[in-house]
Order: C-alpha cells, then structure tokens, then sequence
C-alpha cells in the first residue's frame, strides 16, 4: 500500500509505504509508514499512520491515528481522527 499527503510539501513528506489487510468479515486495518523532511531537506523523523475500516454495504467508516517518531525513534507526537465514507 502507498499514500501521499496533500498536507505536506513532497520535499517534507515522503510517499507512505505498508500493509492493507483484512481483519474479520468486513473489517480491514491498514498501515503505513513516510520519512519526515525539514524545509532545507534534513530528514527530522517518520510518521506511522494506523487505519481500521469497516465497511457497511455502501457505507465506510475509518477510525485512524498517527504518530511522529524522531531520527531516533522517540515518538514525539500522536493524533486521532475519525471518517465516513460512501463506495462509489
């Protein structure tokens, strides 16, 4: 699997590169993992981003996170988020 990021610059944010899996009967998680940038091209770290999604015929929901790890693998930060989608 591999993701890009409209929220970063591609010079700060590589392309995320992982796994999309299924879990159980409709249920899937997926994970992936890009190398951060600072804005003069020094690499400041990596950024795990964890999906689990349910899908309900039509309907998708998305429960995610992410983490920001340092060069050393410190994790500095983390979030949540939640979505809803619709097949199309």
């Amino acid at each position: 699997m591999t993701d890009t990021s409209a929220g970063a610059s591609a010079a700060q944010r590589s392309a995320g590169l992982g796994k999309w899996e299924k879990e159980t009967g409709h249920v899937y998680s997926a994970t992936t993992f890009a190398f951060l940038f600072s804005p003069t091209g020094v690499w400041t770290g990596m950024q795990k981003l964890s999906h689990r999604i349910e899908v309900k015929g039509d309907e998708i929901e998305f429960t995610s996170s992410t983490e920001i790890f340092d060069t050393s693998g410190v994790q500095i930060t983390s979030g949540c988020a939640t979505g809803v989608g619709r097949k199309m």
